[in-house]
């Protein structure tokens, strides 16, 4: 799926900003890997849970005041603090997407821009932790009967995107991420809770 997505969005991704993300993104699989045995899924969900609520409700309550701040530009210490924690989060939890989506949202880049960078980015990701995956006997026959079992749902949601992406206006796109994200934190909270 990982390649498809890149066949799709192919050369429309933002190097600056990949630039910062991989390595970081990379040293949290590492951190992840060697975290593993300490820190439970549930505790990195409700965290980062709560993370991604609060920034999402920040940025409603001073766009509300017409006091949103775009930054514009990636940042390097932002940006490789992100990548670490999304390369943690996913390695652990594979719940990768909010740390990027926090870095990357700020800076209000054309929806294509955003989404290609994410599909570059989490293809890296999810090939990278094969590797530990592998090493701490993670990798399962069944995790690979799953993953073709959900094949035809994941290909028509990248369709869905897809089709979407082409449908909506760049405004629209990121009201949309912002609510997505919030939706994301509280199903993170739930799923902590209810573990």
């Amino acid at each position: 799926m990982d390649l498809f997505g890149l066949w799709v969005y192919r050369n429309q991704w933002d190097p600056v900003n990949l630039k910062i993300l991989i390595p970081g993104s990379i040293a949290g699989i590492i951190l992840g890997t060697l975290l593993f045995r300490y820190l439970t899924p549930e505790f990195i969900k409700l965290l980062l849970g709560a993370i991604a609520i609060l920034f999402t409700l920040d940025y409603w309550t001073r766009s509300w005041r017409d006091r949103v701040e775009d930054t514009g530009k990636p940042d390097v210490v932002w940006g490789t603090f992100a990548g670490i924690v999304s390369g943690v989060t996913s390695f652990i939890a594979h719940a990768g997407a909010p740390p990027v989506t926090m870095y990357l949202l700020p800076q209000r880049l054309h929806r294509t821009l955003f989404v290609a960078t994410t599909v570059f980015l989490f293809t890296v990701i999810n090939y990278v932790k094969l590797i530990p995956y592998s090493w701490l006997g993670l990798l399962h026959s069944n995790n690979l009967a799953t993953s073709l079992i959900l094949m035809p749902v994941a290909v028509a949601g990248i369709f869905c995107g897809i089709w979407l992406h082409k449908q909506v206006s760049d405004s629209v796109f990121y009201r949309i991420c912002y609510l997505f994200l919030f939706i994301v934190g509280v199903k993170l909270i739930h799923d902590a809770v209810i573990s």
